[in-house]
């Protein structure tokens, strides 16, 4: 029962919390200001981050290059064994059981 009178008391207060409170009015000369706007024919600029895509642009393609650079050098030093092949096949042929 008393949680049900909070909650009227909490309602109406709400209700009545606007009350004696004064109608926003706007500016009287808004109209022609916005109007003057609107009408202009002055283009509007709109600002583009052309500097961040150019410099993201810039630093992917010079990512790209290192990259390219690196695995063929790589490939220049890595020795040709077939170390590496017996150890796949035998890493294939062992059992795993997975309970």
């Amino acid at each position: 029962m008393e949680n049900n009178i909070s909650k009227e008391n909490w309602i109406n207060g709400v209700i009545n919390s606007t009350s004696g409170m004064q109608r926003a009015t706007p500016k009287s000369d808004i109209y022609g200001y916005l109007m003057a706007n609107v009408s202009s024919s002055g283009k509007i600029k709109v600002p583009l981050p052309a500097r961040h895509w150019i410099a993201a642009a810039i630093l992917l393609l010079a990512f790209n290059i290192g990259s390219i650079v690196y695995v063929l050098e790589q490939n220049k030093t890595a020795p040709n064994t077939t170390i590496s092949g017996t150890l796949i096949t035998e890493m294939q042929s062992a059992t795993t059981y997975n309970y």
